[in-house]
């Protein structure tokens, strides 16, 4: 064999533990990552009860044209430890300024 060619089998042959250690490292990290993620779970905001929680509680839009269409989404959160059944329709007041 040449010289040249029993270098390359030796690069190759010494380069798999690193790819090997590497690609260990990639999965132990992601594995941490998911349990920190997955720890993070608060406690309930309130207990023994539900409670309702919104991402918003205004939004103002400034001047809109008459005739124009706005969409707005808004996040209701249970934050208690119990169910949350709405019996009514939900109250929502629109407030129209000056």
């Amino acid at each position: 064999m040449s010289s040249r060619l029993k270098k390359r089998q030796a690069k190759k042959t010494a380069s798999w533990p690193l790819w090997l250690a590497l690609a260990g490292m990639v999965i132990l990290a992601a594995g941490v990552a998911l349990a920190v993620k997955g720890g993070s779970k608060s406690a309930p905001g309130v207990t023994g009860a539900p409670a309702l929680a919104v991402d918003q509680q205004r939004i103002d839009y400034g001047e809109v044209k008459l005739g124009s269409v706005i969409t707005t989404r808004v996040q209701v959160t249970n934050v208690g430890d119990q169910p949350l059944r709405f019996t009514d329709n939900p109250y929502v007041e629109l407030v129209e300024g000056c």
